[in-house]
């Protein structure tokens, strides 16, 4: 063949593409749109197409606002894990963002308890808390708070992605259990 053609990427490797640039290109809309694309895609893309999209979903985490979607998107990442991806490859950004959440989770609680929550027993795990009278509560300003409400409804939905890299790999079990284990205590 003379001319050789560029492979075209397959529809959620392209998806994921689009999802990166968004992210690098600091585009809220942009973020969002691709960000609802790759979660529609994620559950109908072959097991080739996920191990190949599991570390770099992952390697996004970092990249996403503590009051943005993390754990939904660490949620992908362990399913490519599950499907196949290589867990070594998703573990650190996955296990970072279960441990910056538990670790605010933890602050939350400390926080609620302290400074007058209104209630006996902390909340219920549901956004529901998140409302004006949160700063307040909470003391901090209002991102700080919902950062910290956040992390303490979404603490279960770190659970399966951290999961899927722990129970995959014996390397990911001896390199990162050590940090992570003090926090989920």
């Amino acid at each position: 063949m003379i001319f050789k053609r560029k492979r075209e990427a397959s529809g959620f490797a392209a998806t994921v593409s689009k999802l990166e640039e968004a992210v690098a290109a600091r585009d809220g809309d942009r973020t969002g749109q691709a960000f609802t694309a790759v979660m529609d895609a994620v559950q109908s893309a072959s097991d080739a197409e996920r191990i190949l999209a599991g570390p770099r979903l992952a390697a996004l985490l970092p990249a996403f606002p503590p009051t943005g979607p993390r754990p939904t998107l660490a949620m992908a990442a362990g399913f490519c894990v599950e499907r196949g991806a290589d867990p070594m490859a998703c573990a650190e950004p996955i296990l970072g963002g279960v441990r910056r959440d538990l670790l605010d989770a933890l602050e939350f609680a400390r926080r609620w308890t302290t400074t007058g929550g209104g209630e006996d027993e902390l909340p219920e795990p549901d956004e529901k808390i998140i409302d004006d009278a949160l700063p307040a509560r909470l003391g901090g300003d209002v991102y700080e708070a919902t950062r910290l409400a956040l992390a303490w409804c979404s603490v279960e939905g770190w659970q399966p992605p951290a999961l899927a890299v722990l129970c995959r790999s014996a390397e990911v079990r001896r390199r990162y259990a050590s940090a992570i284990l003090p926090s989920c205590r």
